[in-house]
C-alpha cells in the first residue's frame, strides 16, 4: 500500500467522506426524481383539457421547477461530486483504485449519461418557450431517461461495495455489477428520488400559488402528480426488507446487533416515509391534493422525512460493511484481506506493516532499507504509533471523533496484547491486525501508554471539577 495517510484533525477523513457523500447522494437522487416528475407532468399536459390560464400556470411552475433543478443538481451536485472523488481519493485511495479498475466502462457509461442528463436539463430550460412542445417534453423525457440510467450504473458499483458477490472467485464485471443488493437497492434509492421530488414540488407549487394567484386546476392538478411520487414512499419498509435479506449474513446479523442503533433509527425514519406515503394517498383521495398545496407544513415535513431517510439509508449501509471497504476483499485499514492478496498478507507477516508503507518512515529517513533502520531507533511505543496509523487512523482520529484514547482507558499492557490478537474475533466489526508479532508488541505498547495517559487526564479533570 504505497499512499500516504490522510490526516483531517479532529474529524477525520471518514467523516468528510461520509458529509460530502451523503449530500452528494441526496442532490443526485433529486436529480432523478425531478426528471420524472418533469417528464409526467409536461407530457400529461398534452393531454390536458384545461384552459389556456391553467397550462399557462403548470408551465410556469416547470420553469420554476426547471431552475431548482438547474441550481441544485448541476451546480451543487456537480460541486459536490467533485468533492466526493477528491475525499475519497485521499482517504481511501486503494478501494478507488479497485472500483477504477475493475469498473472502468461502467464509469465511463455514467460520464456518457451525465453528459447528456446535464446538456438535456439545460436544453429543457432555456429551450422551454422556443423549442415545440412535443420536441421539449422528448428533451424531458432525455433528461429523465439519462438521470436515471446515471443512478442505474452508480448504484451497481455501490452496491458492489457490500455485496461482491461471485465477483470474489470470478472478477467479472457483470457478477461485480449485478451483485446481490443490486436490484434491492435501485428499487429503494428509486424510491426515494420519487419522494424527494415530489416533496420539493409541493413546496414550490405552495410558493407560487402564494406569489401569483395560481389557478385551482393547476395547483390541483400539480399537486396531484406530487402526491402520486410521495405516495411511493409506502414501498420504503418491504423495499428494506428485501435489501437487508440479500446482505451478506455477517453484515445482517451486524445490523442486528452492534450496529442496531444505526438500524433501529433508519427503521424510525422508513416508518415515518410509510406515513407520509399514506397520508399523500389519502390527500389524493379525500383530499383532493389541496391540503398540501395549501399548507407549507406537510410539505415540508414529506421533504425531511425524505431527506432523513435517505442519509439514514447510506449511514446503514455504511456501517453494515464493516469491517470492509469492499467486503470480503479490502480491508476499512486498507489492506487486503488474505484470500484477496495473499502474497501481501503473507509479506505482512513476514517483514511487517512498517517495511511495506514507506510513507510512515518519520521525515527525512528515506524509503527503503532506511525505513526500518530509522524506525529501529525509535522506542516500542513510537514504532506502535506509526503502527497504529497504518492500522487504525482510518477510523480513529486521536483527539477527535472516534477517539480511540477512551476506549482503551485503563487498559493493562497484557489486555492490549490480547485484544490485538484476537480483534477481529471479539469485535467483528473491526479487521484483523496486519503486521508481524513485533509490530503488534509495539502497537500493544503504544495502545496501553495511550489508555495510560487517558486515565491520568480524566482522573486529574476529576479532581479539578471537585
Amino acid at each position: 500500500m504505497a499512499y500516504p495517510p490522510w490526516d483531517v484533525p479532529y474529524i477525520g477523513g471518514g467523516l468528510v467522506i461520509a458529509i460530502v457523500a451523503t449530500l452528494h447522494v441526496i442532490i443526485a437522487h433529486f436529480a432523478v426524481g425531478a426528471g420524472l416528475l418533469v417528464a409526467c407532468l409536461d407530457s400529461g399536459l398534452a393531454g390536458h383539457a384545461g384552459t389556456e390560464a391553467s397550462r399557462a400556470d403548470v408551465n410556469d411552475f416547470l420553469r420554476r421547477f426547471g431552475r431548482v433543478i438547474i441550481l441544485v443538481s448541476f451546480v451543487a451536485g456537480v460541486l459536490s461530486g467533485v468533492g466526493i472523488w477528491f475525499s475519497v481519493s485521499l482517504a481511501s485511495p486503494r478501494a478507488t483504485s479497485i472500483l477504477i479498475h475493475h469498473f472502468l466502462w461502467g464509469w465511463a457509461a455514467e460520464w456518457v449519461l451525465f453528459v447528456v442528463e446535464v446538456a438535456s436539463g439545460y436544453i429543457y430550460y432555456y429551450g422551454f418557450d422556443t423549442l415545440p412542445a412535443s420536441r421539449r417534453r422528448v428533451v424531458a423525457w432525455i433528461y429523465a431517461g439519462t438521470a436515471w440510467g446515471s443512478l442505474f450504473v452508480v448504484n451497481g458499483i455501490l452496491s458492489f461495495m457490500l455485496s461482491p458477490g461471485r465477483w470474489i472467485e470470478t472478477h467479472d464485471f457483470w457478477d461485480g455489477f449485478f451483485n446481490p443488493t443490486f436490484w434491492p437497492s435501485l428499487a429503494l434509492r428509486t424510491v426515494l428520488s420519487l419522494g424527494l421530488a415530489g416533496a420539493v414540488a409541493l413546496i414550490i407549487v405552495r410558493g407560487s400559488w402564494k406569489a401569483r394567484g395560481f389557478g385551482e386546476a393547476a395547483r390541483r392538478r400539480i399537486s396531484s402528480y406530487a402526491s402520486i411520487f410521495v405516495a411511493t414512499l409506502v414501498l420504503i419498509i418491504p423495499f428494506s426488507i428485501f435489501y437487508l435479506g440479500a446482505c451478506p449474513e455477517a453484515a445482517q446479523h451486524l445490523a442486528l446487533g452492534d450496529a442496531m442503533r444505526l438500524t433501529r433509527t433508519y427503521l424510525v425514519v422508513a416508518g415515518l416515509a410509510s406515513a407520509a406515503g399514506v397520508y399523500a394517498l389519502w390527500a389524493m383521495r379525500y383530499g383532493d391534493g389541496g391540503r398540501f398545496a395549501y399548507d407549507l407544513a406537510p410539505a415540508l415535513a414529506m421533504l425531511v422525512i425524505a431527506l432523513a431517510a435517505t442519509a439514514s439509508l447510506e449511514l446503514v449501509r455504511e456501517g453494515i460493511r464493516k469491517p470492509y471497504l469492499v467486503y470480503d476483499y479490502l480491508y476499512s485499514s486498507g489492506w487486503m484481506t488474505a484470500e484477496a492478496d495473499p502474497k501481501e498478507a503473507r509479506a505482512l507477516e513476514t517483514h511487517g506493516v512498517l517495511a511495506l508503507d514507506p510513507w510512515l518512515a518519520p521525515h527525512g529517513s528515506g524509503e527503503g532499507s532506511g525505513v526500518a533502520l530509522d524506525f529501529s531507533r525509535l522506542s516500542s511505543a513510537q514504532r506502535g504509533h506509526a503502527v497504529y496509523r497504518a492500522q487504525c487512523a482510518a477510523c480513529h482520529n486521536l483527539g477527535g471523533v472516534n477517539d480511540l484514547a477512551p476506549i482503551v482507558r485503563g487498559w493493562s499492557r497484557v489486555r492490549a496484547s490480547d485484544m490485538l490478537a484476537h480483534l477481529h474475533e471479539r469485535k467483528f466489526f473491526m479487521p484483523p491486525f496486519a503486521g508481524n508479532s513485533e509490530e503488534q508488541a509495539a502497537l500493544a505498547d503504544y495502545v496501553w501508554e495511550l489508555g495510560t495517559q487517558s486515565l491520568a487526564a480524566g482522573e486529574a479533570g476529576s479532581l479539578q471539577r471537585e
